[in-house]
């Protein structure tokens, strides 16, 4: 059974199609990817009609490479793309009306659950903190050998900070740094963190994340390709970035251009939570929320 999972995000929409055997097991057979930006369409909480005609190309789009791929499933979902919106009710008719598409728009809380059974079993730490950086907002997860202890979900993301903050062009200013990092304690402040307590060991998930372990395998030229970096290292690399060096600019283009004007953005958001988390050690997961969605359709049958 062929199933296609659809991921509406608030920067990138993305398309997985996964053969699924009949004892569950799983195999990724297509991936693709729209940088949509649809946090960039949003003015006065809703999504303008040319942010909702944006998304239904790109949907169209990836709905066409389905064309030639036998397709038992298709299902998708929306995270704080659709979410944060007041006119969320509106935008869902007109992709049903307009491209025959129905979309679930998960919770905060939801979000933050299945990006968690997505990784799981592959976690190298048994309890820690898990984080889902997006474009529109920011999960947190505390879970032990149990499973899920806490988790919430923050209106912050890479984009939805760069479009509000970033107006010197594609590279922050040091003024504008300062007003991101501002705005992550601002939103998710100290008292909410306490109550997720300090971890030792942070996992994280989502497209910013990954682009992070690409820079750093990239700025630390040791030859591997690790996913597990110190709080040090990674510190380090922001530094690096922030400087704004041209050789920091061809980095990001030669690593992950797509990424050129969230990057910083996203690695404020991740530097700041390590440090208040007083982390050691950040593993990076290339798995995550499509992985959690896919095995919570299986599970529902």
């Amino acid at each position: 059974m062929n199933i296609a999972i659809f991921d509406i995000g608030s920067n990138t929409i993305r398309m997985n199609v996964y053969a699924v055997g009949k004892t569950g097991s799983s195999d990724l057979l297509l991936s693709r990817k729209v940088q949509a930006g649809l946090a960039s369409y949003i003015r006065d909480g809703q999504l303008t009609d040319a942010g909702v005609s944006r998304l239904c190309a790109a949907l169209v789009d990836l709905k066409d490479c389905l064309k030639h791929l036998k397709i038992d499933r298709l299902s998708a979902f929306a995270t704080a793309a659709l979410r944060n919106i007041s006119n969320t009710t509106a935008v869902l008719a007109k992709l049903k009306r307009s491209i025959d598409l129905e979309v679930v728009v998960l919770s905060g809380s939801a979000e933050a659950n299945i990006g968690y059974e997505g990784v799981r079993r592959l976690l190298r730490a048994k309890e820690g903190v898990l984080l889902d950086i997006g474009g529109g907002s920011t999960e947190i997860t505390r879970f032990n050998r149990e499973g899920v202890k806490r988790c919430a979900s923050y209106p912050v993301g890479s984009l939805n900070l760069f479009d509000e903050f970033v107006e010197s062009g594609i590279w922050p200013s040091r003024k504008e740094l300062k007003g991101l990092r501002q705005a992550v304690r601002d939103r998710i402040s100290d008292e909410e963190l306490a109550k997720f307590g300090p971890s030792d060991y942070v996992c994280a998930i989502g497209g910013s994340t990954r682009s992070v372990m690409k820079l750093a395998n990239a700025f630390l030229s040791s030859g591997d390709q690790r996913s597990v970096f110190t709080r040090a290292e990674i510190a380090d690399l922001r530094d690096s970035l922030v400087e704004g060096s041209s050789e920091a600019e061809r980095l990001v283009l030669r690593t992950c251009p797509h990424r050129i004007h969230t990057i910083i953005p996203g690695m404020t958001i991740l530097c700041n939570l390590l440090k208040r988390f007083d982390a050691k050690v950040l593993e990076v997961c290339p798995v995550g929320i499509r992985e959690g969605y896919l095995q919570r359709l299986l599970k529902q049958g």
